[in-house]
């Protein structure tokens, strides 16, 4: 286990809670590539600025160049 894993990953802890689960969820997997839809009613899936804060947070941890 090292620490320095830890501390990455928390921009994406905070991002998921302020998102939600399956918004933040499905918009990175989309980000990553990988197309799974959008969330059904009445889960909502994330706007663009969610969308960016989730990418930016992606990138800082390593996941996406």
């Amino acid at each position: 286990f090292r620490s320095d894993t830890h501390a990455c990953t928390l921009g994406l802890i905070r991002v998921f809670g302020t998102v939600g689960g399956v918004a933040f969820s499905k918009a990175a997997l989309r980000l990553t590539g990988l197309d799974v839809g959008v969330p059904r009613l009445p889960q909502v899936p994330a706007d663009p600025d969610q969308v960016a804060a989730i990418a930016a947070t992606l990138v800082a941890a390593g996941v996406l160049a």
